[in-house]
């Protein structure tokens, strides 16, 4: 869709509402806006994008992520779409565990990105169940990232525990999250 897609700017967003599962972002890319991963090593793998850097801008090529992202504070959903904002990816936005865990099977996600302590169903409850979902159907394990405020180590294990993959401190940072996709999507 995008020949550079990881950008700050986009010239248009296209955003389709899905009552009940979420919103999905496709970011447009803008005609002159400033790399915002000139930090990151070329040649570094983002899903199926490799990092080229020429001219001092950055560029992915290929095709774009899959994210499902569980937070209940409008604020956080908010910031995880506009760090996402110049990416080639799909974006998938969820209010609890509950939702997470009907869009997850809904969908082929390559990433999900999930707040902890959320109404409904909480995102310790939710990651188990997407674990046996996945058990269930003989599918492979997707990444899942706990996006939480308690970043004490026993807190880090009791998201481990609950399958998730990796941690994310909040408040969250976007280089902290653009890292993470990096490390955790291949």
């Amino acid at each position: 869709m995008l020949n550079s897609p990881f950008l700050l700017g986009a010239d248009s967003l296209k955003i389709l509402l899905l009552p009940g599962f979420g919103v999905t972002i496709h970011c447009i890319q803008a005609s002159n806006a400033v790399s915002v991963l000139s930090s990151l090593d070329p040649g570094k793998a983002i899903g199926n994008y490799i990092l080229n850097r020429g001219d001092g801008m950055s560029s992915i090529e290929n095709n774009s992520v899959k994210i499902l992202a569980a937070d209940d504070s409008s604020d956080n959903r908010f910031l995880l779409s506009a760090f996402l904002k110049g990416f080639d990816c799909e974006l998938l936005m969820v209010e609890n565990g509950q939702e997470a865990l009907d869009t997850f099977k809904s969908g082929d996600f390559d990433i999900v990105l999930m707040d902890m302590q959320m109404p409904v169903l909480d995102g310790f409850a939710a990651t188990r169940l997407i674990r046996q979902f996945e058990e269930e159907n003989n599918s492979s394990p997707t990444p899942i990232l706990a996006l939480t405020a308690y970043s004490l180590p026993e807190e880090i294990t009791r998201c481990t525990d609950a399958g998730c993959n990796g941690h994310i401190s909040k408040p969250v940072r976007k280089k902290n999250l653009l890292r993470a996709i990096e490390d955790f999507v291949e």
